[in-house]
């Protein structure tokens, strides 16, 4: 049986990673890209492990042995299936019986098969230690502006121009304020949230530079690595600016996509204390009868904008300043900048 390490693991250039764990433990986080065949669920890993605790590791053993049988063959069958174009990489919680056992069975039906070493606790390790200590950051534009400026939007512009973009908000499945969750379901795991933003550090090519968009410490209730957060405050930052109008209508557009007027209400109630009482009422009534558009508006003017108090128009405070009302052409702008900047720092200027 071949073993190998996750950096070993990446210089394949096929690697077909198989997560054997319960599909609660995958949820939770998992190597990116990793394909699920839990060898036990998670009642069947409960068990297991229960009894290991009470009766021993051979007792624990036979159980799960037991309950593995039924299904092995088609298990082994999904697992060929899914590597039979590249290079199969098996792990586990620590490398341990889970991978030893499928990569030994694949083995004797003679599938070529490597069993991660450390398993993903290993590949935990590096991703915290890279965001630790380990990585050099690349250079970073960072995009600030008043809500509804279409930030999201040209970020995913710039994706598809090949700026490589590090989207927070899309990572923490969040947009980072009252109403940050709304129409969108749960947020991940930490854990989760910090793979997905060491896997796109990690396609940063050499020399280029990235954009991200301006957060606070938290969004929701994932915290951005410290050191990260650290190197966020030195971003170039460009001031994304458009009219009230313009805003208000594409919040509008955003919040009411995937409706959730239980979610809206929730975010206003939780501005009480800022909003005051008589105008939370009136908030929760209009949006009660679809009127969205006066919500909007009266949360910019007097919750959001005082709050985050950015220009709503081109300042000098910033690298640059760019109109929102068309994100294709942002963006462009924005690409254009960071390739000037990228062909500066080529020649030492």
């Amino acid at each position: 049986m071949i073993e190998i390490s996750y950096l070993e693991s990446r210089r394949l250039s096929d690697p077909v990673y198989i997560d054997v764990r319960s599909p609660g433990e995958y949820a939770e986080d998992h190597i990116p890209g990793a394909h699920s065949v839990p060898l036990l669920d998670d009642e069947q890993r409960k068990i297991v492990g229960t009894l290991y605790r009470e009766e021993g590791q051979d007792t624990a053993r036979a159980r799960g042995l037991q309950l593995v049988l039924p299904d092995l063959d088609r298990k082994m069958a999904r697992i060929r299936e899914l590597g039979a174009d590249g290079s199969l990489v098996i792990y586990c919680w620590r490398g341990g019986m889970r991978s030893r056992s499928v990569a030994a069975y694949l083995e004797e039906q003679g599938v070529m098969a490597r069993k991660l070493r450390g398993g993903y606790k290993e590949y935990r390790r590096l991703v915290v230690e890279d965001l630790g200590t380990g990585l050099v950051f690349p250079p970073l534009f960072s995009l600030y502006g008043l809500t509804g400026t279409g930030k999201t939007d040209i970020l995913d512009h710039l994706v598809r121009l090949g700026v490589p973009v590090l989207d927070l908000e899309r990572y923490a499945n969040h947009r980072g304020s009252a109403f940050g969750a709304v129409g969108l379901g749960d947020q991940p795991a930490q854990k989760t949230f910090e793979t997905r933003l060491h896997g796109d550090l990690l396609r940063v090519p050499s020399g280029r530079m990235a954009v991200v968009e301006g957060e606070s410490r938290k969004i929701g209730k994932i915290h951005i690595p410290h050191r990260f957060f650290e190197h966020l405050k030195s971003a170039r930052r460009i001031l994304i600016y458009d009219t009230m109008d313009n805003r208000i209508r594409r919040i509008t557009r955003e919040y009411t996509r995937k409706m959730d007027q239980d979610g809206l209400v929730r975010g206003v109630r939780a501005l009480e204390r800022r909003l005051g009482k008589a105008l939370t009422a009136h908030l929760v009534e209009a949006i009660g009868q679809g009127d969205y558009e006066p919500v909007v508006r009266e949360l910019l003017i007097r919750h959001y904008d005082p709050l985050y108090k950015h220009p709503d128009r081109p300042s000098g405070e910033y690298a640059a300043s760019v109109d929102g009302s068309d994100p294709q052409k942002a963006a462009e702008t924005i690409c254009n900048l960071i390739n000037q900047k990228e062909e500066d720092i080529f020649h030492g200027k």
